[in-house]
């Protein structure tokens, strides 16, 4: 058995911990499963993902990935709708030739990913002299010093928080019919990737938990 040097285990337990509270920036806020719905194995997927018309395409295409991988994992053969058909392909479009485009290639279902609102909030972290008294007594001066200018020489300062708010639902069947609908948040994520990867996951997790697939 390999035995690591004590710093070789704290930067595992870092790295750890840092995907660990990747994963605990998302979570269900409510989900809604049709009434009498019973679960069947719909072997073709589309995944569609509709975000702010501001959003770079590229953040659709990798919430959209995330998601199909994940699915593939269990068995389903899940399509990406930005790789399928491109950015814009059901632009213009009624519903019945949408259902028409879709079938005709054989989807038995569609799962979106819906962004419903992304917020910024602006946080103000003050300065840590606020907290530079000390229960105890530095022997000597040096360290006294040192402890106390490290906790008053840092100014305050504003933070960024980005929040997402997501909706994704679950349609089945020719007519595509509503029988699934989940709610999240995202606080803060540290890149798009993770929070694309994060999403997928919980998403696949919350659908399996309730026989959606």
């Amino acid at each position: 058995m390999r035995i690591f040097p004590n710093f070789q285990l704290r930067i595992l337990f870092l790295i750890v911990g840092f995907f660990i509270l990747s994963c605990a920036s998302s979570n269900i806020t409510s989900s809604w499963r049709k009434p009498g719905f019973k679960s069947a194995r719909y072997s073709k997927v589309l995944v569609m993902a509709l975000l702010l018309k501001e959003s770079d395409w590229s953040f659709r295409e990798l919430m959209e990935q995330h998601l199909v991988d994940d699915l593939k994992n269990l068995g389903y053969d899940a399509r990406a709708s930005f790789k399928e058909y491109g950015p814009l392909a059901f632009n213009n479009l009624t519903e019945r030739q949408a259902l028409e485009k879709i079938n005709a290639e054989g989807i038995t279902s569609v799962v979106t990913i819906v962004l419903l609102n992304q917020t910024q909030e602006r946080t103000f972290i003050p300065s840590r002299a606020q907290n530079a008294s000390v229960d105890h007594h530095d022997e000597y001066w040096w360290a006294y010093y040192n402890s106390v200018t490290g906790r008053i020489s840092n100014p305050g300062y504003y933070i960024i928080d980005t929040k997402y708010f997501w909706e994704s639902n679950v349609y089945m069947g020719n007519g595509k019919e509503l029988v699934y609908s989940v709610k999240t948040n995202s606080f803060d994520p540290v890149s798009t990737n993770l929070l694309a990867h994060g999403y997928g996951k919980m998403i696949v997790r919350e659908m399996t938990k309730n026989k959606i697939f």
